[in-house]
């Protein structure tokens, strides 16, 4: 879990909408249990008073070793933050298999970051199917994340060209993300591009 550096704020707005807020409908259907569950879309239905107080959210998946991490950013008006990363593993490396556990880290980041109540009938899968006894539940090591600095430091030793940068925020942004390394490898295009768009005086 990550938060800024203040939190008052989108506390206070959380608890007004989660005071709103109502179970997600369980429209989905899970063929291999003949149950039903909530999908992403009815979630996203269920958080719309979010939007109210100021709040909303934005998730982003990101490839991991044997699986994915999905990230879901909540955000609020005065700029405070709460990130929470769900690791799922992927049992078929395929377009399916990345699609299905993509979804699932959507609907599980939403349901822990918002506290959101909904039943997940489907999560069954990720254990077998069960008849007339408990769920022997596997296990299964969660997917492995590279520490930061070795994602910059991997990030920077790839081409990159400055030249399609057409903004000084951006150019900055862009080049105070990348690590020690990055900025040594990458400072003398940066200040080429840097001296490109300053502003030029009139001769």
């Amino acid at each position: 879990m990550q938060m800024s550096e203040q939190i008052n704020e989108i506390a206070t707005a959380l608890a007004k909408a989660q005071a709103e807020l109502k179970a997600a409908s369980k429209d989905a259907e899970n063929p291999h249990f003949k149950s039903k569950y909530a999908d992403i879309a009815s979630i996203i239905e269920a958080l719309k008073p979010l939007s109210k107080h100021g709040l909303a959210f934005a998730q982003f998946p990101e490839t991991a070793e044997e699986g994915i991490i999905v990230s879901t950013l909540l955000m609020h008006t005065s700029g405070q933050w709460l990130r929470t990363d769900v690791p799922i593993p992927v049992s078929k490396a395929d377009a399916q298999g990345y699609g299905s556990a993509i979804t699932y880290g959507r609907r599980y980041g939403l349901q822990a970051l918002c506290g959101l109540a909904a039943d997940d009938d489907d999560g069954n899968a990720a254990a077998g199917a069960a008849t007339g006894g408990a769920v022997k539940r596997k296990y299964i090591e969660p997917p492995k994340r590279k520490p930061p600095e070795a994602q910059k430091d991997e990030e920077s030793s790839k081409p990159f060209d400055w030249g399609k940068i057409e903004t000084m925020p951006q150019l900055v942004s862009t080049y105070n993300a990348l690590s020690a390394d990055g900025k040594k490898q990458h400072a003398d295009a940066f200040k080429a591009r840097r001296e490109q768009l300053l502003p030029k005086e009139d001769a």
